[in-house]
């Protein structure tokens, strides 16, 4: 993590952040001094993280920012900002918004941490017949437009370490797979209520099919201990000034 000079604390700029989870998860994890802005398009998500967000551990100051982030990165990231996070963001937007995040956070040297980006593939327990068809077209169904132009889906982590180790930053990734267990069932339950709607958009020729998957996995939740595993990939590119070595955890360079 970087420091402005001119800065008394770190400048933190969270893009897409729905609620603050990711806030949340990192203020703690930190050091002292966070001033925090929180961009997202929906109010309630800005009127929920306003709600949860405050008074967090290492946090001096705190504001949220209504703005579709397709508007224009230049505007999204003022010049003072040190660190650019977001989470399950990645795999949304195309591979120029991607390329402007890259060129515009090299601009003003700051680091990027970007988490939770879907890398293509779940493992479901126990296993039907129709799982990997479902996974196959949601696959394509992430790749498909979601507002800044044909989502990277899948290869938005690895196209991130693409996009800013040309620029001489060092960039480092690691895994960080959701679990999820009977304790979880209602994130599963919403889960494979997504995944069944994104595969009867992108085939809607065989919605039934997507509607017969998604009943039997319902009954699958009623009868047995399921688990649900959705792989991740966490990305973290450092300016060359500012690069000290973070491979621990699992942390890797890409």
């Amino acid at each position: 993590m970087t420091r402005s000079p001119q800065a008394e604390v770190y400048q933190m700029l969270d893009l897409g952040c729905g609620t603050g989870s990711n806030m949340r998860y990192l203020a703690p994890r930190l050091p002292g001094g966070q001033a925090w802005t929180l961009v997202d398009h929906d109010p309630g998500h800005l009127e929920a993280a306003d709600r949860l967000c405050k008074e967090l551990p290492g946090v001096s100051s705190f504001a949220t920012r209504l703005q579709r982030l397709e508007e224009g990165l230049g505007v999204a990231i003022p010049d003072e900002t040190d660190v650019v996070t977001g989470s399950a963001l990645l795999d949304l937007v195309s591979g120029d918004w991607l390329e402007n995040l890259a060129a515009r956070a090299d601009e003003i040297s700051a680091a990027v941490l970007f988490t939770l980006s879907y890398s293509g593939d779940f493992l479901l327990s126990p296993m039907l017949e129709d799982d990997g068809w479902i996974l196959r077209a949601v696959n394509e169904h992430q790749r498909s437009e979601k507002g800044s132009g044909r989502a990277l889906g899948p290869d938005a982590w690895f196209q991130c370490a693409q996009a800013f180790e040309p620029r001489g930053y060092h960039v480092f990734s690691a895994p960080s797979a959701w679990v999820l267990g009977e304790p979880l069932r209602n994130l599963q339950v919403q889960l494979f209520e997504g995944w069944a709607e994104a595969a009867a958009e992108q085939r809607p020729n065989e919605a039934g099919r997507a509607d017969a998957w998604l009943t039997q996995r319902l009954k699958l939740l009623d009868d047995v201990a399921s688990e649900t595993r959705v792989f991740h990939q966490d990305v973290l590119a450092l300016p060359d000034d500012a690069a000290t070595s973070p491979v621990k955890d699992g942390a890797r360079p890409v």
